[in-house]
């Protein structure tokens, strides 16, 4: 549909919600045209529900139509809490890019402590609590969308393991970014040499 202006309709917030697997901002929210008085009736009425991880409850963020979230949307309301420049990285994002593991998969090794989300916002950012933060001020290459989540970009989070991992652990994900193609161990070399 186009308005008379010529623009788009506005998004409805439930189809921002869908691309966001089930979450939506307060901020959000009132963008798409809610009033406070529309969320607050919907929050009372059980249609959005506050967002909680590890007893803290990720104030402004909600799922939508269900308290209960699948792990993407749970990643989503990290990165939405953590504020719009944020993106998450290092570990989490590494899982998400399939270039290790959570842990779950085996019973042995190291694992990462599972509730923790890494997010990386910029240095001026908020520090949301409950999430483990980096500030780094990341180029807009850095940055990239995987499933609608914002996220490092594969190389981004490869060079930010690189200081966290054994060498064994950061070869095994070199190799699943190259298994994927996500980036070739060429490529990699040349980004890590490249100047800050």
């Amino acid at each position: 549909m186009v308005w008379s202006s010529g623009q788009s309709a506005p998004e409805t917030p439930w189809a921002l919600a869908d691309r966001q697997h089930g979450v939506i901002t307060r901020r959000q929210l009132l963008g798409c045209g809610l009033s406070r008085r529309a969320i607050e009736h919907r929050l009372r009425n059980r249609r959005l529900h506050p967002v909680q991880h590890r007893s803290r409850t990720w104030r402004g963020v909600y799922a939508v139509g269900r308290p209960h979230l699948t792990e993407k949307g749970l990643l989503m309301a990290a990165a939405l809490f953590a504020g719009p420049a944020a993106v998450l990285s290092h570990e989490t994002a590494a899982i998400l890019w399939r270039i290790r593991s959570d842990g779950r998969e085996h019973g042995g090794g190291r694992t990462r402590d599972k509730a923790a989300i890494d997010v990386t916002v910029p240095p001026d950012g908020r520090h949301p609590i409950g999430l483990r933060v980096h500030r780094r001020a990341l180029p807009s290459d850095d940055r990239v969308l995987l499933d609608g989540i914002p996220v490092t970009s594969a190389i981004r989070t490869l060079i930010d393991l690189a200081t966290r991992l054994d060498e064994d652990d950061l070869e095994a994900a070199v190799n699943a970014a190259d298994k994927f193609d996500l980036a070739h161990p060429e490529t990699l070399r040349r980004s890590i040499d490249a100047p800050a």
